[in-house]
């Protein structure tokens, strides 16, 4: 047997859910940005070591920082990128191996913090999506709890007053569960499913 202890509960719990789903659903624009600007700056700083080989040859990767392998892990990406455009604004390379080929590191930093800004800026949008998901995730569970204490205090009531009135069958069938918070006992009968663990998100 189902019932809902009453619409303002009901409502809160309904709206703090969908609040909650509507939150999770706002993350994905951010984090596919964080994505494509993250690939972005990763193509441009590997492409940056290979240029930079080329000209100068491998003992300039090593004095750029561009040595090993470049992190895909965003946030080390930026910090990365970061000692790369200190060094590429600070560290005298030489000429160019290549006949009137020329290189600025003061350019290549450029281009390379613009892009290091995406993804710094992506970052703090999927940081802050994130601490919003948590705050309506916090307020469902606050609702959950309140609608299963106002389901648990009105099924035992009427529990009790089925009791007083003869019909102990139907009481026990509307004994809030012991083991499903927000459901009558009668319900475990109907569906025959073990209880599962109360949803975090």
């Amino acid at each position: 047997m189902r019932f809902r202890p009453g619409p303002k509960s009901y409502s809160a719990l309904t709206a703090a859910d969908d609040a909650h789903e509507l939150e999770m659903a706002d993350d994905i624009g951010p984090r596919e940005k964080r994505d494509s600007a993250t690939q972005a700056l990763y193509s441009k700083v590997v492409e940056t070591g290979e240029i930079v080989v080329g000209l100068f040859g491998g003992g300039a990767r090593e004095r750029l920082g561009l040595e090993g392998t470049t992190p895909r892990d965003p946030a080390l990406l930026v910090r990365h990128v970061a000692a790369v455009c200190k060094a590429l604004r600070s560290v005298d390379l030489g000429k160019p191996r290549l006949k009137g080929a020329s290189f600025s590191g003061k350019a290549a930093a450029d281009d390379l913090e613009a892009l290091l800004g995406d993804v710094q800026a992506a970052l703090d949008d999927v940081a802050r999506e994130a601490r919003e998901a948590e705050a309506t995730l916090v307020k469902k569970r606050a609702a959950m709890s309140s609608f299963d204490t106002a389901f648990s205090s009105t099924a035992t009531l009427l529990s009790a007053l089925l009791n007083v009135a003869g019909n102990k069958e139907l009481a026990s069938r509307i004994r809030p569960s012991s083991r499903r918070p927000g459901q009558a006992e009668g319900a475990e009968e109907e569906t025959g499913e073990e209880p599962k663990p109360a949803p975090t998100s």
